[in-house]
C-alpha cells in the first residue's frame, strides 16, 4: 500500500497455498486443488431419453423397414392407434384395423416392427398382439398378464418383457412360447433391442435414472453398458429429441444438419420448443466452505480488509462472511437459521458475530473485534447450469490506513478515528490498484511472458513491424534479440545475426577493402606482377623502368592503396531460389547495413562460379546450365554459355530463336 508506514502482511487461501479448511468444512464444492479456483461440486452425469433415442426408439416408436419409415402407437386416453409414416409424405397415417373381431387394441404400450410383421404390447387387453401385412391382419394374440417393451430377435420371433414375472419371454412368428435363456431382471426395462452381433441391449429405469445392460443368450449374468459402447453399437436411428411430450425427427438420415420435424405423442406437429423439457442440473445449487482458525500472530490484532477474486455468472452468488477471536478453538455458538442453509456445517462464530459481504462485492473492509484469529465463511449459490468460480481470497491485516500518516489529532475521538479509517480505506485501495498496476508493469515488456496479441503492440516500442510471415517463437526471438541488434547495427556480426534470426541461415560476408593487393612496381616486369586487381596495373611515375613510357593514369596513387573497394561488401546467403525470398533477404540487408556502403548480394545460382573467392553451396554449384536461346538479349557468347551438341563437333546447326542443346559444363566468370 502506497501509504503504509510498514511492510503489510497479509494471508492468501487458494489452490496454490491452500484453503485452510476445517474438517467437514468443504460441502458441495470441488476444485480445491485447481489452480483454477473452486465451484460448486458437478452432479453425476444422467442419461436422458433423447441420449439413449438416437440408438434405441422409445417403446411406443419404432422403425419400419423402409427407410424413413416410422410407426407410432398413440397414448391410450382416449384408445390407441397405429399411425404409419413414410417419406413420401409429412404427415401421419392411421393403418387399419384387423379384419377379425377378435383384434381389438386398447393400450399399446409398446411396439416393434420386422418387415410386414408387426407386434404390439397391450397392457389393458393383456394381450400380445401379432399382426401382419404392415399390422392390417391378424396373425395371433398371446396373453400376457402385465407385458412390456418388445423386439423382434435375430433368429426370428419375438421377445417381450413380462412385467408380473419381472422376466423376458420369446415366442415365435405363430405366438408359440420358446425358451428364451436371458437372465431375470431386476428393474423396470423401458426398452430393449438386438444389434448386428446378437446381443440384447436393454434400458433399465429406477427412480427416473436409466442404465444400460447387454447380454448374450445363454449368459447368465447382465454386463453394464455405458451411452458411448451404446450409440457404436446402432446405427444413427433419426431422432434427435424425444420427452414425455413428442420427439423431433430427421427427414432423412444422410442430412445432419437439415431442420428437425417434431410431433407430439398423436402425431400432430409442433414446435421443437413446445417439446423440449428444462435443461439438466449439471452443479450444485449451494455449497459451503469453513476454513480453520488463521493465526496473525498478533494479539488482538485488528484485521484490515478481504478480498476474493471470483468469477460469478448471472444466476449465481458467492458471499464471504468473516469472523474474529482471541481463541483458536472457542465453543460452538448457535445454529444456522436459513433454509437453504440448515443442513449445512453451522462453523464456531455466532450467527450474529458474522460479517458478510453483499452477493456482488469482492473488496470488504473488515469490520470486527480486535483478534488474533480470524474465521471466514466462503458460500457459493448457482441455479444448477452455472456456478461461480472462486480463484482466490486475500486476507490484510493488521489494520493500516493513511490515518496513520495523519497528525495524532485524528485519533482524539475513538468514534471519529473509525469513520475516518473506513473513510480513507476507500482511497486507499483505489490507491492500491494503482500501484500494483505499476508494479506489473514491467512484466508488459517481457517479450516470452506476454500473450501472443501484445507481440505488434511491444514492437512498436522498439520500432519493429512484425512480419505476418513471422510465428509466435520468431516474433519473440526477434524482440529479445533487438536491444543486441541496435548496439551491432551496421557491422559484419551484425548483419549476420540479423539474416540468421530471421530466414534461419547464416551468411557469408566479404568485405572487399580487406582483399585488395596493393604495392609499388619497384623492378618487377609488366605482366610478372598483378597490382591492385587483374585489369589494370599502376604505379608511381620516377621510381619505374617504365617511367619514361607515355602512360594513361587516373585516380590518386596516393590514397588508392586505401580507397580502392572501401565501403563495399558482398553477401553470399544460400538456398534461397526464389525472387520473392531474394527481395526480402534484400530488403533486410538494405536497411541494417550502414547508409554509406554499396552492397552486393548473390544468392543461390546454377552453375558452377570462381571468382576472388569461390564458397561451395553459398554462390557456386555443379549442375547443368539452363537451355540459351540465341536471340535472348541476355545472352553473350563466351559468358555462362557453351554452344555443345552430344559429344561430336558436329550436328544441327543452332538457328536463331532456338534453344542449343547444353551438356554438363563449367562455367569460369
Amino acid at each position: 500500500m502506497t501509504c503504509a508506514s510498514q511492510q503489510p502482511t497479509f494471508r492468501l487461501l487458494d489452490a496454490w497455498v491452500g484453503w485452510s479448511e476445517s474438517e467437514n468444512g468443504v460441502e458441495r464444492l470441488s476444485g480445491l486443488d485447481d489452480e483454477r479456483g473452486i465451484t460448486l461440486a458437478k452432479l453425476p452425469s444422467r442419461l436422458t431419453s433423447s441420449d439413449l433415442s438416437q440408438a434405441i426408439p422409445p417403446a411406443r416408436l419404432a422403425r419400419g423397414c423402409g427407410p424413413c419409415e416410422w410407426y407410432l402407437a398413440t397414448p391410450c386416453e382416449p384408445r390407441s392407434r397405429l399411425l404409419f409414416k413414410s417419406p413420401c409424405y409429412r404427415g401421419w397415417q392411421a393403418v387399419w384395423g384387423c379384419d377379425t373381431p377378435a383384434c381389438e387394441i386398447q393400450c399399446v404400450d409398446a411396439l416393434a416392427v420386422h418387415c410386414d410383421h408387426l407386434a404390439l404390447s397391450d397392457s389393458q387387453a393383456q394381450r400380445l398382439w401379432l399382426l401382419r401385412d404392415d399390422g392390417r391382419a391378424l396373425i395371433t394374440a398371446v396373453a400376457l398378464t402385465a407385458p412390456g417393451p418388445v423386439t423382434h430377435t435375430p433368429w426370428g420371433g419375438w421377445l417381450v418383457v413380462d412385467r408380473e414375472q419381472a422376466s423376458l419371454r420369446l415366442f415365435d412368428p405363430a405366438g408359440g412360447e420358446r425358451q428364451a435363456g436371458f437372465p431375470v431382471l431386476d428393474a423396470e426395462v423401458d426398452r430393449m433391442a438386438f444389434d448386428s452381433q446378437c446381443r440384447l441391449w436393454i434400458v433399465v429405469v429406477a427412480n427416473g435414472v436409466f442404465r444400460i445392460l447387454h447380454v448374450k443368450r445363454g449368459d447368465t449374468v447382465w454386463t453394464e453398458g455405458d451411452l458411448e459402447t451404446l450409440l457404436q453399437a446402432f446405427p444413427d436411428s433419426g431422432l434427435q429429441i424425444t420427452t414425455e411430450r413428442g420427439f423431433c425427427l430427421r427427414q432423412t438420415q444422410a442430412r445432419q444438419n437439415e431442420p428437425l420435424c417434431c410431433y407430439n405423442g398423436y402425431g400432430r406437429p409442433v414446435s421443437q420448443a413446445e417439446i423440449e423439457e428444462p435443461p439438466v442440473p449439471v452443479y450444485e445449487t449451494a455449497g459451503q466452505l469453513l476454513t480453520l482458525a488463521l493465526d496473525s500472530g498478533i494479539p488482538r490484532c485488528r484485521w484490515h480488509r478481504v478480498r476474493i477474486d471470483a468469477d460469478v455468472p448471472d444466476e449465481s452468488t458467492v458471499s464471504l462472511s468473516v469472523s474474529t477471536h482471541e481463541e483458536a478453538n472457542p465453543p460452538p455458538q448457535g445454529n444456522e437459521t436459513e433454509p437453504l442453509w440448515q443442513g449445512f456445517e453451522d462453523g464456531i462464530p455466532h450467527l450474529s458475530d458474522w460479517q458478510s459481504t453483499a452477493t456482488d462485492v469482492n473488496d470488504m473492509l473488515i469490520d470486527q473485534p480486535p483478534g488474533r484469529y480470524l474465521f471466514v465463511r466462503l458460500r457459493l449459490r448457482g441455479n444448477g447450469l452455472v456456478s461461480p468460480m472462486v480463484q482466490r481470497v486475500r486476507i490484510d491485516f493488521p489494520r493500516q490506513t493513511s490515518i496513520d500518516e495523519l497528525p495524532v489529532v485524528y485519533r482524539d475521538n475513538p468514534e471519529a478515528e473509525a469513520f475516518t479509517e473506513r473513510f480513507l480505506a476507500l482511497f486507499d485501495a483505489a490507491i492500491e490498484d494503482i500501484d500494483q498496476a505499476i508494479a506489473r508493469y514491467p512484466a508488459l515488456l517481457d517479450s516470452e511472458g506476454v500473450a501472443p496479441e501484445v507481440l505488434p503492440w511491444l514492437g512498436s516500442f522498439l520500432d519493429v513491424v512484425m512480419d505476418s510471415n513471422w510465428d509466435v517463437a520468431r516474433r519473440r526471438r526477434v524482440l529479445a534479440a533487438v536491444p543486441d541488434l541496435y548496439r551491432r547495427r551496421g557491422t559484419v556480426a551484425g548483419l549476420e545475426q540479423a539474416v540468421s534470426l530471421l530466414f534461419d541461415v547464416t551468411p557469408v560476408i566479404q568485405e572487399a577493402s580487406l582483399e585488395r593487393l596493393w604495392g609499388a612496381l619497384g623492378k618487377a616486369k609488366l605482366g610478372q606482377v598483378r597490382t591492385f586487381n587483374p585489369a589494370r596495373a599502376r604505379f608511381r611515375i620516377g621510381r619505374s623502368p617504365l617511367s619514361g613510357a607515355p602512360i594513361a593514369s587516373y585516380g590518386n596513387p596516393d590514397t588508392d592503396p586505401l580507397t580502392a573497394q572501401a565501403h563495399r561488401f558482398y553477401i553470399f546467403v544460400p538456398g534461397f531460389t526464389s525472387t520473392v525470398e531474394e527481395t526480402r533477404i534484400a530488403s533486410l540487408i538494405d536497411s541494417q547495413k550502414p547508409a554509406h556502403t554499396v552492397v552486393s548480394f548473390r544468392g543461390s545460382k546454377r552453375g558452377f562460379v570462381l571468382g576472388g573467392g569461390s564458397r561451395v553451396g553459398v554462390d557456386t554449384a555443379i549442375a547443368s546450365l539452363p537451355p540459351p536461346v540465341l536471340n535472348n538479349p541476355d545472352l553473350r557468347l563466351n559468358r555462362a554459355t557453351i554452344l555443345w551438341h552430344g559429344s561430336s563437333c558436329h550436328g544441327p546447326a543452332v538457328k536463331a530463336g532456338q534453344t542449343s542443346v547444353i551438356g554438363v559444363n563449367t562455367v569460369m566468370e
